[in-house]
């Protein structure tokens, strides 16, 4: 494997209120993949010596180029407004492990050229900051994981089309000197617009995953919070604390869209002395023990899942020198 890339950034002032900003990245990436596959006794004794690809060797590389360009306007010195489009990129690779028929060779490069506008204000009277957010991405070739349950891999493979629209906004209000509230909101419509030849989960070909739901994508997001901050008095130590919780809505392992984990919601908190030294801190997430997947995949022996983390308790010390 070989990669090299360079890039440059910057920002030129039109005028005081407004600015150009952009960039640019270019790189260049080469492959070569060896495989080679023995069929043991094990797969012959059950019949799935024909489910794996026989050896190969293959290669890829490719240039590319990943621009990006926008205008910010200030609107007062506490709110900007700006709008951009940025363009992205993923090298391609190779299914690596036990790999299915199927499944052998290259799986492409993944290109997006994504649209955001947008505002952000930051202590507007000294109490409230807001970000918000509107977007457009557009895929091409993007890398999904796909389940071979003949196989019990999970081959990545390339949707030729995919899009995802949606906005999110996120804001803190400072009520007195010690307490403020938090709050976030998102919204995202993420599909295959074009994916007639996703791998089944069986293993015995392939489906049509065209309209259906992004993997691991929720709809809905959303969190609300509270902190309080007060001077110890001691050490120039300051105290915080504060309580939130995180939702999402329901989303999808697989492409097919048929293992869903339901919507849930998360409890948190914190407390931590700090100063210009160290800070000490506790946390606790996951306040109520909420059973939660995090990943689940069918390779027919049933549904596999990683479940999320369980109540957690920590705590920790920095030291600044």
């Amino acid at each position: 494997m070989f990669s090299v890339s360079a890039f440059a950034d910057g920002t030129y002032e039109l005028t005081d209120r407004w600015k150009l900003y952009g960039g640019l990245r270019v790189g260049y990436d080469r492959k070569h993949f060896d495989y080679d596959f023995d069929a043991n006794a094990t797969a012959t004794m059950l019949g799935l010596t024909g489910a794996f690809a026989p050896g190969y060797s293959d290669s890829l590389s490719s240039t590319y180029a990943t621009p990006r360009a926008g205008l910010q306007f200030a609107v007062t010195e506490d709110i900007n407004l700006y709008a951009g489009v940025a363009t992205g990129y993923k090298s391609g690779g190779f299914n690596a492990g036990f790999v299915g028929s199927g499944d052998e060779g290259a799986y492409g490069a993944e290109k997006l050229i994504s649209y955001e506008a947008g505002l952000k204000a930051e202590d507007i009277g000294g109490r409230l900051s807001v970000d918000a957010s509107v977007f457009y991405i557009d895929w091409r070739d993007q890398q999904v994981q796909g389940f071979n349950a003949m196989t019990s891999t999970t081959p990545l493979m390339n949707a030729p089309r995919s899009e995802s629209w949606g906005g999110e906004i996120a804001g803190r209000f400072k009520v007195t000197d010690q307490w403020s509230v938090r709050a976030s909101a998102g919204y995202a419509d993420a599909t295959y617009k074009e994916f007639t030849n996703a791998r089944a989960l069986d293993g015995s070909g392939s489906v049509d995953a065209s309209g259906n739901q992004q993997q691991f994508v929720s709809k809905f997001t959303g969190s609300v919070g509270i902190d309080y901050q007060w001077e110890t008095g001691w050490h120039d130590l300051v105290g915080k604390a504060g309580v939130s919780y995180q939702y999402r809505s329901a989303y999808y392992f697989d492409v097919q869209n048929t293992i869903r984990q339901p919507g849930y919601g998360l409890f948190n908190a914190y407390a931590a002395l700090e100063n210009d030294r160290y800070t000490a801190y506790v946390y606790a997430k996951n306040i109520g023990d909420k059973r939660y997947r995090v990943l689940a995949a069918d390779l027919g022996q049933g549904t596999l899942v990683t479940a999320g983390d369980p109540l957690t308790v920590g705590g920790g010390l920095k030291l600044k020198f």
